[in-house]
């Protein structure tokens, strides 16, 4: 039984070529191997194609709807030029899963890094009362009673402080403490009852040392999605790198 082409092409058998060569091209947007990948679809296209090369061929509809002549596709060129259209690539998502055992060793070593800055916030070396050998002002403000920047030299190290009232003099004897891993000095002063760390020691330091803690704590946690393992991995090591670079320019 012949096949009905103008029922594959889903025009009726009155439409002009410009309905024929439409309908042709809204079947191949949908059947393309291009872009429909199922075997149906390969199949069906084919016989599209074949339908169009006939009732797109005003000689060949001709014949086909006369029935007297059996139609061979290879004495005839394809009526038209063919134009497929592809679909725009979609962007493939990124399977954190594959990076969380790489995320949650990240986050244990900046949680293992950040507790370092801690532990020297909290536990020092007692260096003993320490003479000052060298004092110099480096600036001065009014207010509160006077706020003195200071250079100070020390047999047990140099630093730089800020005292309010009076200024550190050489020959003064101050109490001091040092970090076991960073070498932090904590300094206190006769007239003062508790220790301060130097401006060498900037608060900033302990502010991130604490964002690289939760960062840490957060990564390690099991039930932690991946994709916020990542995030926290590199919140850490971003973190970790500036506490780096704050301690070689200190």
């Amino acid at each position: 039984m012949a096949k009905d082409y103008y029922q594959i092409l889903g025009v009726s058998e009155d439409a002009d070529q410009q309905e024929i060569k439409k309908a042709y091209r809204q079947k191949a947007l949908e059947l393309h191997p291009d872009v429909n990948p199922s075997p149906e679809a390969i199949a069906v296209f084919q016989e599209v194609k074949e339908a169009y090369e006939v009732l797109g061929d005003s000689e060949a509809r001709l014949h086909y709807d006369s029935g007297t002549i059996i139609i061979n596709f290879e004495d005839f060129e394809e009526p038209a030029q063919r134009q497929y259209y592809q679909t725009e690539p979609q962007p493939v998502p990124t399977n954190f899963k594959i990076y969380a055992k790489q995320s949650t060793r990240l986050c244990a070593l900046a949680l293992v890094f950040s507790l370092t800055f801690f532990f020297d916030f909290f536990v020092q070396r007692d260096l003993g009362n320490i003479e000052v050998e060298y004092a110099e002002v480096s600036d001065y403000s009014g207010r509160n009673g006077g706020r003195y920047f200071m250079n100070v030299a020390t047999t047990a190290g140099n630093f730089k402080t800020v005292t309010y009232g009076s200024s550190i003099y050489a020959g003064e004897i101050l109490e001091m403490k040092k970090s076991h891993i960073y070498g932090f000095f904590k300094y206190k002063r006769a007239s003062e009852t508790r220790f301060q760390f130097t401006y060498n020691t900037p608060s900033m330091i302990f502010f991130m040392a604490g964002l690289v803690l939760l960062a840490g704590i957060f990564g390690i946690i099991p039930n932690t999605k991946p994709e916020r393992k990542f995030n926290a991995a590199i919140i850490g090591c971003f973190f970790s790198l500036t506490l780096v670079i704050f301690l070689l320019a200190a």
